[in-house]
């Protein structure tokens, strides 16, 4: 699935990704993944972009993720919940 939030992950290491190679990989154009480049940079995110190499973030980050987050509780606490999600982007309130 091709969300803000993959493109971010997608963009976390410290090899450039070519618009290209990020338009297969999610199946979408190039427009596409141009316009949530500039979404994401509206939003503050410091995106390097190199012309013939491509895309990277200036300051790789690890999203939080609802798995990585139970591996780090204590096992009763971990059974102890009955929901843990992470939201990336949520709608105003």
């Amino acid at each position: 699935m091709f969300t803000l939030s993959a493109l971010i992950q997608s963009l976390s290491h410290d090899e450039y990704v070519s618009g290209q190679a990020l338009a297969e990989r999610y199946a979408v154009t190039r427009a596409t993944i141009n316009n949530h480049i500039s979404r994401l940079q509206e939003f503050g995110v410091q995106i390097e972009c190199v012309s013939g190499r491509g895309y990277r973030l200036y300051h790789p980050v690890r999203l939080h993720d609802p798995e990585n987050i139970k591996n780090g509780l204590a096992a009763d606490v971990a059974q102890g919940l009955m929901e843990l999600r992470c939201e990336q982007e949520l709608e105003s309130t």
